[in-house]
């Protein structure tokens, strides 16, 4: 496999084209993700056969490489983008993709593509940690490659800036990870939450340009790729938005002993466990398979309305339904 990406990656007429890039097809994201269900619900059920992975040293190395990497691509996007003119106006980098992108810029939004299902590795060494995930990370980290996936499939012109800020937040958030200092966590926390708000902002504006001539030409992308950006990005700013309330202004006002017993358990805090296999599964198999095999109907068959509401029904009801089944407070 990775001598099938270096081949295809150091091709000087190199572009992601969709079942034939390596890794860059539904079939190949639905594995790897089944794969990433498994190895959640076997973490869960026997934690032991986890125990003797050295995590603590890999991590530390894991998390420096995905630092670089962050800046690596932050850089070579900007490089890439100028290569292409689209840092000529303000219009031209959040609304317009360049068809064909300069080599570099292709490499670079691959590269990116590929992080995702990288940091699919943050999972694996907490749980080799004798950690158990949270709702936010189990939800954040099994959604993002396919989004990446979907908006290159859409041409989504938002894609320029959600990887320059995400890229941007990941360097220092990775960085953190393997030199913490105490004091500037909150400060990443609130950093996601701006990158959110901003691409939030970008989303609303290239949508717009499609329903109405009064903001100008539209934006490069299908239109229902825009709308699940937005759907996702407010999902993804209300769970951060719970986590940053619970972990830090609960702490400024001397609430932790409080907020670690809730009576209703929200998604997204630290005190929450996933224990129930059942619900695991449940959350696993219906949001994650949903999610990612209704957005290829949504965008492709265009059978928008139906399969949107159904990702977003069976994704509440996931949330309701497992917050109240399975969490319980951690125990120390």
């Amino acid at each position: 496999m990775l001598g099938a990406v270096w081949k295809h990656v150091t091709d000087p007429g190199f572009r992601w084209t969709e079942g034939v890039t390596p890794l860059a097809n539904v079939g190949a994201l639905a594995m790897i993700h089944v794969a990433y269900i498994t190895m959640i619900i076997v973490g869960l059920l026997q934690p032991s056969l986890f125990g003797r992975f050295p995590a603590r040293l890999v991590s530390k190395f894991h998390n420096l490489a995905l630092s670089l990497a962050s800046l690596a691509m932050v850089v070579g996007h900007l490089v890439g983008t100028y290569q292409d003119g689209g840092l000529s106006s303000l219009d031209a980098y959040l609304c317009h993709i360049p068809k064909p992108r300069s080599h570099l810029s292709e490499l670079v939004f691959y590269a990116f593509y590929l992080s995702k299902l990288w940091e699919l590795f943050d999972t694996f060494l907490l749980l080799c940690l004798q950690k158990t995930p949270i709702w936010l990370h189990l939800i954040h980290h099994s959604t993002t490659a396919g989004m990446c996936f979907f908006a290159y499939r859409g041409d989504a012109s938002t894609s320029n800036l959600v990887l320059v800020t995400n890229c941007t937040v990941h360097t220092i958030m990775y960085f953190y990870y393997y030199y913490p200092i105490t004091q500037i966590r909150r400060y990443i926390t609130t950093l996601q939450m701006v990158q959110f708000v901003v691409v939030m902002v970008d989303l609303l504006y290239v949508t717009l340009t499609k329903v109405s001539p009064a903001f100008g030409p539209p934006c490069t992308g299908d239109a229902m790729t825009d709308y699940l950006g937005l759907f996702f990005y407010a999902l993804f700013l209300t769970m951060f938005g719970n986590f940053f309330r619970q972990q830090y202004q609960g702490q400024a006002k001397g609430k932790r002993a409080e907020l670690a017993k809730p009576s209703a358990p929200l998604i997204g805090s630290p005190d929450v466990v996933l224990t129930s296999l059942p619900v695991v599964m449940y959350w696993n198999g219906t949001l994650v398979f949903l999610v990612f095999l209704s957005l290829s109907n949504i965008i492709f068959v265009r059978r928008d309305a139906a399969f949107f509401i159904l990702c977003l029904l069976a994704t509440v009801f996931a949330f309701s339904t497992s917050s109240r089944a399975s969490s319980k407070p951690k125990s120390m």
